[in-house]
């Protein structure tokens, strides 16, 4: 009887050599592959995240200014690193140095090099419906933007702090015991243990620069931001128009309006009358509000 010959001498040094060598080329293949899709997938979040914080940082802005009632900016220019208050002339406080909204153009038209802001504060009231009384209060909204440095590279931080008059809700300010902290805080000048203290009012550590256009003819705040999250850079460029359009230019500045009516009456005397009346108006309405 013939008896089937069986192979059982197994695998060779050689074949399992090849075969571990096959296997990890594929192995290599998958990591990389994975290692790829991670890295693209890392970048897109960032991407993304910055994007949403920049989309985030204009809202709220937008929000509150759209619906000003009074506007007051601090900051500085390119030319000019002394901190400036803009805000409507009528509004200033005796003794009080500020520049006027509606003079950030000259008489030609030009922009000035007082139109392109850095601010370092922002402050905004508008009215909000109170939940217990269901009637509009004033809120105070301040945006502080925050400007330091940190590992050598420039940041820009946003806090914002909500003061309601009247409107059944506590103040949402640092307190008292705070101040001197808080005043390092928004000065540029805390460590990073004191920022930490105000993270409540802390709206985005992304931002690294934020400059702002004000055009009073046409009641608009260009802000143009730049954002730094993870390593991804995002320049955010948006333009707010005021609603109310007593916010920048003040009716009670004559200036303008009499130029109108001395050439309006060399013209013909009736319509004079007619222009001097609209001046009028537009006075009782800035007093109503």
């Amino acid at each position: 009887m013939n008896r089937k010959q069986v192979n059982n001498r197994g695998v060779t040094l050689v074949e399992l050599v090849v075969a571990l060598a096959i296997l990890a080329m594929v192995m290599t293949a998958v990591i990389m592959m994975m290692s790829s899709n991670s890295v693209v997938y890392r970048k897109t979040k960032s991407d993304i995240d910055v994007q949403t914080k920049a989309q985030e940082t204009f809202n709220t802005l937008q929000d509150s200014i759209m619906q000003a009632k009074y506007i007051e900016m601090k900051g500085y220019t390119d030319t000019d690193p002394t901190i400036v208050t803009y805000k409507k002339k009528s509004l200033a406080a005796d003794g009080e140095t500020v520049t006027d909204f509606s003079k950030l153009k000259d008489e030609s038209g030009e922009v000035t090099t007082y139109t392109t802001v850095y601010p370092t504060q922002i402050k905004v009231k508008y009215s909000v419906e109170a939940n217990d009384t269901m009637e509009n209060k004033n809120c105070d909204v301040t945006y502080y933007f925050v400007r330091y440095e940190d590992k050598g590279e420039s940041k820009c931080d946003l806090y914002v702090t909500r003061d309601f008059e009247e409107a059944g809700v506590d103040d949402d300010m640092p307190r008292t015991t705070q101040a001197a902290t808080w005043a390092k805080v928004i000065a540029g000048t805390a460590t990073k243990d004191e920022r930490d203290q105000f993270q409540e009012f802390l709206f985005t550590n992304s931002m690294t620069e934020a400059k702002v256009t004000v055009d009073s003819t046409t009641q608009t705040f260009n802000f143009v931001m730049d954002f730094l999250e993870r390593g991804m850079r995002y320049n955010n460029s948006s333009i707010v128009s005021c609603r109310n359009s007593y916010v920048t230019k003040d009716p009670r500045d004559r200036t303008k309006l009499d130029i109108e009516i001395t050439e309006t009456e060399g013209a013909g005397g009736g319509e004079g009358s007619s222009e001097t009346g609209g001046g009028s108006s537009t006075e009782s309405t800035e007093s109503g509000h």
